[in-house]
């Protein structure tokens, strides 16, 4: 009878709500399932109701995963999110078929919370357990950036990998460096930068050292290292970034005596970091006025002469590019 009713009335609650607890204490709770979407999808009002029905069916289905993952959608909708996670986990850990849609619902989680941590934690287990372990990896990069407490986890989740996955080390070096790095134990951090030399991670591990003689307040070191990484790979913004940063600690810092040069050399800088950024945008025109601004005596001038011969050949002008490019090898 009820089901007859709510072919007549769908928008009804009262029919709704009965014919779903009819399923369930039935036990068909897919058919439970279905008549509360419904009841939903007309009546948003309907949404902590249909929470609460599902509470109680958990009491009498608690491994039924349809549920699990129903109840969990809905705790979405109400803002609940530690709660979906939770029935996430419920989820992963009853049945590893159905994986492709916890991760789905979890990346929709992080969409709305992008520092919902728990939700980390769990896609990191989900990962391992699928040995994914770059994407683990990544995630565990994450945590650590979110929870300051975390780093025992990221530890043993780290050993676990390199136990499946010796060929992971570099990744999980660098990712335990800049851990060790930003929870101010630069000795550990520093340790394991060295091990890096000679690997794809090398650039990054100058950076995190180029971070931990900045810690140290030795920041003309920091400066010279940052400006080998830089003439190595000039586009690499991070370093750039980070050099700024120095140059204006030095400019106000302890080489006030020398203010003149050094404001002379942070200015160099600014426009040397603003010329290329506007370089890698196509702005060809601002790249130029950037690059000219430049003093002509610097030692480095060389590859001034370099990008201004780029960007006037890009803007067409090859007669001045390529004096430029005389000027470049003349010198």
């Amino acid at each position: 009878k009820c089901e007859f009713l709510f072919s007549l009335m769908p928008n009804s609650v009262a029919i709704g709500n009965l014919l779903a607890k009819l399923y369930f204490k039935n036990y068909q709770p897919e058919k439970a399932i279905e008549a509360v979407e419904r009841l939903i999808e007309n009546n948003s009002g309907f949404l902590r109701t249909a929470i609460t029905l599902y509470e109680e069916a958990l009491k009498t289905y608690p491994d039924t995963v349809s549920i699990l993952m129903a109840v969990s959608g809905l705790y979405v909708s109400d803002s609940r999110y530690t709660e979906a996670i939770e029935c996430l986990r419920s989820v992963f850990e009853k049945d590893g078929s159905i994986v492709p849609r916890v991760l789905v619902s979890l990346k929709l989680i992080l969409e709305k919370v992008p520092n919902q941590v728990v939700a980390y934690y769990l896609m990191t287990d989900i990962y391992i357990g699928l040995e994914a372990y770059d994407e683990g990896i990544s995630c565990l990069r994450e945590i650590s950036k979110i929870d300051l407490d975390s780093l025992n986890y990221v530890k043993e989740k780290l050993g676990l990998v390199l136990q499946k996955k010796p060929e992971l080390k570099d990744e999980t070096s660098i990712l335990m460096a800049e851990l060790f790095l930003d929870r101010n134990e630069p000795e550990k951090s520093l340790a394991l930068v060295k091990t890096l030399n000679g690997t794809i991670y090398e650039n990054k591990a100058w950076l995190i050292k180029a971070k931990i003689l900045k810690s140290k307040n030795k920041l003309k070191a920091s400066r010279d290292l940052l400006l080998q990484l830089i003439e190595k790979e000039n586009y690499l913004l991070e370093a750039h970034l980070e050099a700024k940063q120095i140059y204006d600690e030095l400019i106000v810092g302890d080489c006030k005596k020398k203010e003149g040069q050094d404001i002379q050399i942070g200015f160099q800088f600014e426009l040397d970091y603003e010329g290329l950024s506007f370089l890698r945008k196509g702005d060809f025109v601002k790249a130029l006025e950037c690059f000219q601004g430049m003093s002509t005596n610097s030692e480095e001038y060389w590859k001034v002469c370099f990008f201004i011969s780029r960007c006037f050949m890009e803007m067409g002008r090859y007669d001045l590019a390529i004096s430029h490019l005389v000027r470049l090898l003349s010198n």
